[in-house]
């Protein structure tokens, strides 16, 4: 379709909304012709979105998560965006789209460029209008943004501004250009100032880009850095260089900088260099000191770790060559076993740092291996991926942090055969074959998060493979024109023999088993079975998505699992390199004809060792090595068979009366038989899963209209699971709707910006349920709703509450993936403790789910794992409250939370699968 010379006015969201979908879903997909068709990356093609208007809306234009992402730059010409309350042009989630010839005009600012975009977007040939003379004369002056960009943003995801001019700033007291701080610790490795801009033009010269000091000081940041392209931006001469934040990091290698004498800037200008951001990622233990040290040959500099809880660098470098290493607290040089090497996008100019510039000292003797293999000297092989393994991979949130990545470079090129090349200590194997796929994306590591592979369904290949070569100093391993098979996937898997494999077992974890559909254990693995001296595997690397020591090793494992499934054995090594290589790119537009796939045979269903569902216990039933069990020994006490006694629902005294706007009368109960429902609207409904892994995507929500709910001044859950049901409103305890459905991992969920951690007292607490002594109106209570770990302590001191029991009051940790979605009371009626209770959401294991106090174990329902015997497992949010004027939002008061003590006799847990305390 073509959108030219259309009006959008007065709408509630955005007046223009592109958010498209992994697939084609409702009628159109069983269409011949849409099969395949991945909306997301769909083009404009020959048709067009040009000269369209939208005026008084919240936003004019909007991209959102997951976002637009289509295989070729389309553009959207001519867009005209003013008068919208928030943003003319709002970005998130989005790559490859060029808003050209646009007009921003008295917006609250002109263009948002937000989070989780992955490729660059582009602003061209256009016009941001901060106070035009209609609104001046109006109102005055007033602060408002210009163009918005994000400071955490993956380093390839940069906003790109071309030709812009900037009027109506000479009265305003905000920036042009500005930057958006979006809570800088959120993730470290994504801490970037992302912008890139050229022919920039402001009509006053106190708009133009600065470092300002309040922003320094507000951020806590130490490398703010601004290109400038043209020399227009800052440079006393006119040269061309870069605004720099003013301190001894920033300028260790950029002796001739000139200070900015703007008042409140904390920047200096740098002329005619070329800065580049490398980021170094460790996988030593956070809190063991660590120092970078960096040489030119004739300058020195060290630098501390950007942040406290990271062993993570981030060198902001001119162009040059470098070599780098680490030293202790004791100066001691010393050797990181993981230690991964990227780059922030490249600048514009052209004379800039990469892979190239930095030599990192390590302890690995990769070059000299690879000089003894004929494959690899040949020249014909291009490396791919380099990964320096960490000991304790988590993929299940973030992808790897690879040292060398250019495979969107080859992307659409088409190759022939793939090597892989594993270093463990003092062993290597190259192992190199026909290609099992033609997508670059996916021959890395098949990780659970969606920025492995091709970004919409995860990497799962078992695949037979042919013309197999082997070279290893491992000698029994060696031989050429080997048949061989890949088991590339991120979840668990069992010993069933899935594609025949010739000799494999059916109860050992060998070189032929099966994965399963969920689960987060993951299996890299190479292995021969044919035409050659060695049977079993090559390589395996496993369990790389949940934060455990992960499984390495090369050659079959002399005892256990051949394949090397539950050794957790890579912290024992101090060298772990992965790289991936492809070769044979032909020169004409030669088919891709894949190895043939054999498919899988079905996993029986009375296997004596069926593929697991806990990603702990992948091992068989009797496995040769003890795994230790980290659940509690008693079984979870299970549902009464007896429902419990109804209670006759109490109608609140203090619940506010909602009026219909139709009838002026009483409005509809939202639930049927519970008085307090009156008036409340349903923002989402989800039919809870037994297994729930909200780690890298959020919940599938039968209901969700939480982007038309503005204002409410009142929340409630309603949570059915079939004998049992609980309603629970109270005064509202945020004023966005994004903040009330599920806290979990995955950004999908909350504000799209960081993990939602809600830990706060509610009041006006009304409860009507069927399970005996919980209903009661007025109460006091609170909520303890965030996706990570948590410990008892008593983190905001709740009246009654133990600091070793978990229960209805304790703290949250500030990292794992346990999750906890509870409401609670503590005063005013005749319960005292949970409401209810949904924890463990975020790993795909079973969830815990419960209505009132766990009358025997843990109280808040943490460790019981019973989703799954629940046959209704519905949950429902509503609001009520929207007021008819613009009253501002007083939520209730939020209690300080108290620091948890060190010295606690049951630490919050680091660990998820064992938040229980030491003593239950």
């Amino acid at each position: 379709n073509n959108f030219i010379g259309n009006v959008a006015a007065g709408g509630r969201n955005a007046g223009y909304w592109f958010e498209t979908l992994g697939a084609v879903v409702g009628p159109s997909a069983d269409l011949p012709k849409n099969e395949g068709v991945i909306p997301m990356y769909l083009s404009f093609g020959n048709y067009q979105f040009k000269d369209n208007v939208a005026h008084s809306n919240r936003d004019g234009v909007r991209t959102y998560f997951p976002g637009w992402k289509p295989s070729e730059l389309s553009v959207i010409e001519g867009m005209v965006a003013y008068k919208n309350a928030q943003t003319g042009i709002f970005i998130h989630g989005t790559a490859n789209v060029i808003f050209k010839n646009a007009l921003m005009a008295d917006n609250w600012n002109c263009a948002t460029h937000a989070l989780h975009n992955s490729a660059p977007n582009f602003i061209e040939d256009s016009k941001c209008v901060g106070l035009s003379q209609d609104v001046l004369h109006r109102f005055g002056p007033m602060c408002r943004d210009g163009i918005m960009y994000t400071y955490n943003e993956p380093p390839h995801a940069q906003l790109v501004l071309r030709n812009i001019t900037f009027e109506g700033w000479a009265e305003m007291y905000c920036d042009a250009l500005a930057l958006y701080t979006v809570e800088p610790d959120r993730d470290p490795y994504y801490a970037h100032a992302t912008l890139h801009a050229t022919d920039l033009f402001f009509d006053h010269d106190a708009s133009k880009p600065d470092i300002p000091c309040s922003l320094v000081e507000e951020t806590g940041t130490q490398d703010f850095f601004f290109e400038d392209v043209d020399g227009t931006q800052g440079s006393p001469t006119g040269a061309p260089g870069f605004l720099v934040q003013d301190n001894e990091d920033m300028k260790a290698f950029l002796p001739n900088c000139i200070p900015v004498t703007r008042p409140g800037s904390c920047a200096v200008f740098c002329e005619n260099v070329c800065l580049r951001r490398a980021h170094f990622s460790t996988d030593i233990t956070p809190g063991v000191d660590l120092t970078l040290v960096i040489t030119d040959g004739t300058m020195t500099h060290l630098y501390r770790h950007r942040h406290p809880f990271t062993n993570n660098f981030e060198p902001v470098l001119p162009a040059g060559t470098y070599d780098a290493h680490f030293i202790n607290a004791n100066g001691q040089q010393v050797y990181p076993g993981g230690v991964a090497l990227a780059f922030n996008s490249a600048p514009l100019c052209p004379d800039h740092i990469d892979a190239t510039s930095i030599t990192l000292a390590d302890a690995s003797n990769t070059a000299a291996n690879l000089a003894h293999i004929p494959e690899a000297v040949s020249g014909d092989y291009q490396l791919v991926y380099e990964l320096n393994i960490p000991s304790n991979p988590n993929y299940n949130i973030a992808p790897p942090l690879y040292n060398k990545d250019i495979h969107e470079s080859i992307r659409f090129a088409s190759f022939d055969r793939i090597a892989y090349y594993l270093e463990i200590d003092d062993e290597y194997v190259w192992v190199s074959m026909d290609t099992f796929t033609d997508d670059s994306r996916k021959i890395g590591v098949p990780c659970l998060s969606l920025e492995c592979g091709d970004g919409v369904t995860r990497t799962v290949i078992q695949q037979i493979v042919n013309n197999v070569n082997v070279v290893s100093n491992v000698e029994s391993l060696n031989g050429l024109g080997y048949t061989g098979n890949v088991e590339f996937w991120p979840f668990n898997y069992g010993p069933a023999n899935g594609i025949s494999i010739p000799g494999a077992s059916t109860t050992d974890y060998d070189f032929g088993d099966a994965p399963a559909a969920d689960g987060v254990y993951g299996s890299m693995q190479v292995h021969v079975h044919g035409n050659g001296p060695h049977t079993g595997t090559v390589f395996a690397f496993n369990r790389f998505n949940d934060g455990a020591v992960a499984d390495l090793g090369i050659g079959n494992k002399p005892t256990g699992q051949p394949d090397w499934a539950l050794s957790s054995n890579a912290n024992t090594y101090g060298v772990r390199k992965l790289q991936v290589y492809v070769t044979g790119v032909p020169e004409g537009p030669t088919p891709f004809t894949p190895a043939p796939t054999v498919q899988p045979t079905p996993v029986p269903t009375n296997l004596p060792t069926p593929a697991p569902t806990n990603p702990l216990t992948p091992a068989p039933t009797n496995p040769p090595v003890p795994v230790t069990t980290p659940a509690p020994t008693n079984p979870p006490t299970p549902v009464p068979t007896n429902p419990p006694v109804p209670v006759t629902t109490p109608v609140p005294t203090n619940s506010p009366m909602a009026v219909s706007p139709t009838t002026g009368g009483p409005a509809p109960l939202a639930v049927p038989g519970i008085a307090d429902s009156e008036g409340y609207e349903l923002v989402y409904e989800l039919g809870i899963p037994t297994n729930p892994n909200y780690g890298s995507s959020g919940p599938l929500y039968s209901t969700d209209t939480h982007l038309a709910v503005s204002t409410f001044n009142r929340v409630a859950y309603y949570l059915d699971l079939g004998s049992t049901h609980v309603w629970v409103s109270m005064d509202a305890f945020t004023d966005d709707s994004q903040k009330i459905g599920v806290p979990c991992l995955s950004l999908e969920c909350g504000d799209g910006v960081t993990p939602t951690v809600i830990q706060q007292i509610v009041n006006n607490v009304n409860v009507v349920s069927n399970v005996a002594g919980l209903s009661g109106s007025g109460y006091t209570g609170n909520v303890e709703f965030w996706p990570f770990n948590y410990g008892p302590a008593n983190g905001i001191s709740i009246p009654g509450a133990s600091t070793t029991d978990y229960d209805f009051g304790d703290a949250p940790a500030a990292d794992g993936v346990y999750g906890s979605m509870q409401v609670h009371v503590h005063g005013n009626g005749p319960h005292t403790g949970t409401v209810f209770a949904f924890n463990r959401f975020n790993d795909g294991a079973v969830a815990d789910l419960g209505i009132g106090n766990k009358p025997t174990g843990q109280p808040d329902w943490a460790l019981s794992s019973n989703a799954n015997t629940y046959g209704v497992r519905k949950l429902q949010v509503y609001v009520t409250g929207v007021p008819e004027g613009p009253t501002p939002f007083t939520p209730a008061p939020t209690v300080q939370p108290t620091p948890v003590p060190t010295n606690l006799p049951t630490p919050a847990p680091t660990n998820p699968l064992t938040p229980a305390p030491t003593n239950p």
